[in-house]
């Protein structure tokens, strides 16, 4: 049996067209749930992101 290792592409926020890193600098780790190892990260958004993402809507 031959095993892969999945992985996640880091992602960042998409907000006005522009993809951005969080304002706060912080990222969310994604487990693969059959092994619980890290796979990939992705942007925690934060009030401001949110406020701007709003704002462009």
């Amino acid at each position: 049996m031959t095993t892969s290792t999945a992985t996640y592409p880091d992602t960042r926020l998409l907000i006005a067209g522009e993809w951005r890193d969080a304002t706060g600098g912080k990222k969310i780790a994604v487990a693969n749930p059959a092994t619980g190892q890290t796979i990939g990260h992705v942007a925690h958004a934060t009030i401001p992101d949110l406020d701007a993402a709003l704002a462009a809507a």
